[in-house]
C-alpha cells in the first residue's frame, strides 16, 4: 500500500543527552550553539518484500476415537468445512448402551443393599442400648452399612463412566476449520483410547493462518547494513524520540511511531510533521528546551557505493 513516509537522518540516544553536563559558568554570554536541522523528505512510497512460503494452519488435529467399535456412518464429505461440534462419525452405540444398562442395575442393586444395611443399623440401636445385642455385632453391623455405601459409590461412577463411553461413539469435530479425506470407510473396525487409536481424519484451521518462508543470508545482511547506516531515531528509555528546532530556537523532543527502511532512510509513520525542522547534525550540542543557532540542511538518501572496478 502507498504511504507518506516522513524520513529522518541520524540522532544520538537519549543517554547520550543524559551524560552532557551542565554548561559551565558564564554560558549564558556564550552565542547558542549551531546546530543543522531540514524538514523531513516527504515521498509516496510502496512497503513490499518478495519472498516464496507456504501456508500452514495454525491448529491441526488428529481426528481419533475415543472407544473402540465399528464405524457405523460416516457424516461429512472429503475437503469439507466443518463447525466445532459437528458430527463426523458414528461408532455402533449398541455395546455402550448394553454396558449403561448394566451399570445402571448394578447401581440399584447397591443402592438396595446399602437401605437394608442402614435398617439392620437402625434395629440394632436400641438393641445395644438395653444390652440385647453386643457391641461387636452392633460394629459389624455399621461396618457392612459403610461397605454398602462405598459399592453405591463406586457402582455410580461405573455409571458415569459407561454414559461417557455412549457419549464417545459419537465422533465430533474438536475445532472447526476444514476436513480432509477420510481415513476409514462405513464398516471398518478401528481401535480407540488414549494409545494406538485410529487416525479418522484431520481437521485444519482456516482463520488466521500462518505463512512460512525462509529469508536469504544476503537479504538479512542487506538488513543489517540498512538499519546501521541512517538511523534517525533516538531512544528514551522504550519510546523512539526525534529532536526539532522551533522558530525561536528552541530545542523540543517528538515521539514517533517507526516504520521500516526504503533507500537507506527510515520511515516515520506519525508524530513527525512535514514542517518540523528535524536537528540533522550538532545533537551533542542541544539539549530539549535550550535554545539553539539553527543551520539549514537537507536530508538525502545515502549514497549507493560504487561498483568495484575489474582488476
Amino acid at each position: 500500500m502507498n504511504r507518506l513516509a516522513l524520513f529522518g537522518v541520524l540522532l544520538f540516544a537519549a543517554g547520550v543527552l543524559a551524560g552532557c553536563g551542565d554548561a559551565p559558568s558564564g554560558a549564558s554570554a556564550a552565542a547558542p550553539p549551531a546546530v543543522t536541522v531540514a524538514r523531513p523528505l516527504q515521498k509516496k512510497i510502496t512497503e513490499w518484500d518478495e519472498y516464496t512460503g507456504r501456508f500452514t494452519a495454525v491448529e491441526t488435529v488428529e481426528v481419533r476415537a475415543r472407544v473402540s467399535g465399528f464405524i457405523d456412518s460416516i457424516h461429512f464429505k472429503d475437503g469439507q468445512l466443518v463447525k466445532q461440534g459437528d458430527l463426523l462419525f458414528v461408532i455402533d452405540p449398541r455395546p455402550y448402551r448394553f454396558a449403561v444398562e448394566q451399570a445402571k442395575a448394578d447401581t440399584e442393586r447397591a443402592a438396595a443393599k446399602l437401605e437394608l444395611a442402614r435398617l439392620d443399623v437402625q434395629r440394632a440401636t436400641p438393641l445395644v442400648q438395653n444390652q440385647t445385642l453386643t457391641g461387636r455385632e452392633f460394629d459389624t453391623r455399621k461396618s457392612t452399612e459403610r461397605d454398602a455405601a462405598g459399592q453405591l459409590a463406586s457402582a455410580e461412577a461405573t455409571v458415569k463412566q459407561a454414559e461417557l463411553n455412549l457419549e464417545w461413539t459419537q465422533v465430533r469435530a474438536p475445532i472447526a476449520g476444514r476436513v480432509s479425506d477420510r481415513r476409514v470407510d462405513m464398516g471398518n473396525l478401528i481401535t480407540g483410547g488414549q494409545t494406538g487409536a485410529t487416525v479418522l481424519t484431520v481437521i485444519v484451521s482456516q482463520n488466521p493462518i500462518h505463512f512460512l518462508f525462509d529469508g536469504s543470508e544476503a537479504d538479512f545482511i542487506h538488513y543489517l547494513r540498512l538499519a546501521a547506516a541512517d538511523s534517525a531515531i533516538a531512544s528514551d528509555q522504550s519510546r523512539k524520540i526525534v529532536f526539532v528546532v522551533a522558530e525561536d530556537g528552541t530545542v523540543g523532543v517528538k515521539l514517533v511511531e517507526l516504520g521500516p527502511l526504503v533507500d537507506g532512510l527510515r520511515v516515520i509513520r506519525s508524530g513527525l510533521g512535514p514542517t518540523d525542522r528535524l536537528v540533522i547534525e550538532g545533537l551533542p550540542r542541544a539539549r530539549p528546551g535550550q535554545r539553539v543557532k539553527a543551520e539549514d540542511g537537507v536530508v538525502e538518501p545515502p549514497a549507493r557505493p560504487a561498483p568495484a572496478s575489474a582488476p
